[in-house]
């Protein structure tokens, strides 16, 4: 089984932008930590459009992709942005195979 990409940009509303920026680089690294299948984990701001993210996951697999949906982690993120944090989503591409990562 190859290793899976998924990139997401989300808009959140301005008054929840930072502490959305707080939980998810909170997430980020309990991701990395804990979970075996999540290979890389980056949360990006974007200075020139305030409350957008641009999320950058990788795993072992489609298999540790859906396990990473599980977590509680995850699902205290997904509350939040049903509480009306988010403005709009944006594309969300993957989970797609990881062809290649080259590394320095």
């Amino acid at each position: 089984m190859a290793a899976v990409s998924v990139t997401s940009i989300v808009k959140i509303k301005k008054q929840h932008a930072a502490a959305f920026e707080k939980m998810s680089l909170a997430h980020a690294k309990r991701s990395i930590r804990n979970e075996p299948g999540c290979l890389a984990f980056e949360v990006s701001r974007d200075d020139k459009k305030p409350g957008r993210f641009v999320i950058y996951e990788v795993f072992t697999d489609a298999e540790a992709y859906a396990a990473h949906h599980q977590t509680a982690s995850t699902r205290k993120i997904v509350e939040a942005l049903g509480r009306g944090w988010i403005e709009s989503r944006g594309q969300v591409i993957g989970p797609i195979e990881r062809v290649a990562a080259p590394n320095k």
